[in-house]
């Protein structure tokens, strides 16, 4: 699988888009596209909400990744980050969860607390790319 050309993928369905429900559809809809395999266990979704402070700006992120082998022991990932002010007491929405073949991972995802609270607000920013974990 050519992760590069998902990340174009990807980019093209998030293209105009404005929502967290918009975002989320088009990373689903990407990913099922690409073919992902939800009963190998090692081509994973990753789900993580909570206020982050990577690029020296706190902020509350809302993060999808979907994780597949490199070939040489570790894993390529395609990342798709929400980012949102700062939410106060965000511990109580604080989310990681890795997807396994007995649940409907994107079900989880727009149940999730953290969804519910940030579905309607205004996003700051969009990253979307690739990263290995080596």
């Amino acid at each position: 699988m050519n992760l590069n050309n998902m990340e174009e993928a990807l980019k093209r369905a998030i293209e105009g888009k404005t929502t967290l429900p918009e975002l989320v559809d088009a990373f689903e809809s990407t990913c099922r596209a690409y073919l992902w395999f939800p009963d190998d266990e090692d081509d994973l979704l990753l789900f993580e909400a909570g206020n982050y402070n990577f690029t020296g700006t706190p902020t509350f992120q809302f993060s999808l990744t979907r994780q597949i082998p490199d070939g040489k022991g570790e894993y390529l990932q395609l990342r798709l980050t929400a980012h949102y002010p700062p939410i106060p007491f965000a511990l109580l929405l604080h989310r990681t969860v890795w997807s396994r073949p007995d649940m409907d991972f994107f079900a989880v995802v727009r149940g999730s607390r953290a969804y519910a609270r940030v579905k309607d607000q205004p996003i700051l920013a969009v990253d979307c790319y690739t990263m290995d974990t080596d």
